[in-house]
């Protein structure tokens, strides 16, 4: 069955697929039917109708059919965005976000992503944490502020943060990594978690203290190496974790403030490329961060879960490394 993503003339996600002309479905989350029908039927009773008139030469009749419905509902299909999906209709990574960020407060966006009651129960546990961490971070910030003059600042309160931070990083790691295995292991290292890396994009997320605007932006993950033996060094403020965790008297003061603060970035990034970035958005999910994200993956429309329930059963979580 051919199954389609694009975006419409506002940029915003749809879906097309069917096995027939007689009966084609386009799917539009952002309008109020959500679920259109068309048929070739339909196409020719309005003369065939396209939008410009090379789109009969260049895409099938069945595609320009999903377009007349469209545009009964005041939307317009980007043909140039149609593409295949890559994953059937239903199918979903547990725990990986794939969505289009609302561009203003009043958009809604477009985010596939579904959660079973299992992984809802996660989601809260997962997102509560994170915010009490990234409050304990503000806080502290009345004490140390932030200030790359501040960055080689180190004490107990820091280190435990540190250590609360990279626990929580450990916690995000292992839960995804897991949901998408089908045969989890007993024990897990940064060997298995650097694979996370290009399953969520991890190095395109760039984040900025919310309140400090002189204080510079921060790629937590950037330059993770899958490498030998670098798959924890390369991840500075994790390795000064590791040191300050099992060798406190010799290796304190890498329990920096720029070492925490890269940490509790890395928090707030997991977060958003599990569960999405309106999760720290006032209008959506309104979860309290110190950060805010400034640069994110983009995923095209043949990229985007469809897992909303109209007629579009079953709904299938795949685990990613099989």
């Amino acid at each position: 069955m051919p199954e389609y993503g694009f975006l419409d003339h506002d940029g915003r996600f749809g879906a097309l697929w069917y096995e027939t002309g007689d009966y084609i479905t386009v799917f539009l989350p952002h309008t109020s039917s959500k679920i259109l029908t068309s048929s070739l039927d339909l196409w020719r009773k309005y003369d065939e109708y396209v939008g410009t008139p090379d789109d009969k030469q260049n895409y099938s009749s069945e595609i320009n059919a999903a377009a007349l419905a469209m545009s009964q509902e005041g939307s317009y299909m980007d043909k140039g965005t149609l593409k295949p999906l890559i994953r059937p209709r239903g199918d979903y990574h547990a725990r990986v976000w794939r969505g289009i960020p609302p561009k203003h407060l009043l958009d809604s966006g477009y985010s596939g992503l579904t959660r079973d009651q299992a992984e809802h129960h996660l989601y809260m546990e997962s997102t509560h944490s994170a915010t009490s961490l990234l409050e304990e971070l503000t806080r502290l910030f009345r004490t140390i502020a932030p200030a790359p003059a501040n960055d080689l600042t180190y004490g107990h309160r820091v280190r435990e943060l540190l250590i609360l931070a990279c626990t929580e990083v450990e916690a995000s790691w292992r839960g995804i990594y897991t949901a998408n295995c089908s045969t989890p292991k007993k024990s897990y290292s940064t060997k298995d978690y650097v694979k996370l890396k290009p399953l969520l994009r991890l190095d395109e997320w760039i984040v900025r203290l919310k309140n400090y605007p002189g204080y510079p932006d921060i790629n937590p993950f950037k330059e993770w190496d899958e490498a030998e033996r670098m798959t924890t060094k390369s991840l500075t403020w994790y390795d000064d974790y590791n040191a300050i965790k099992h060798n406190r008297e010799n290796e304190f003061h890498r329990a920096s403030l720029g070492a925490l603060i890269k940490a509790m970035a890395a928090v707030h990034v997991l977060q958003v490329a599990q569960w999405g970035p309106e999760l720290y958005h006032r209008f959506h999910g309104n979860r309290y961060s110190a950060f805010e994200t400034i640069s994110l993956p983009e995923y095209g429309p043949e990229e985007q879960y469809i897992s909303v329930p109209a007629g579009l059963h079953p709904i299938k979580k795949v685990p990613y490394f099989g």
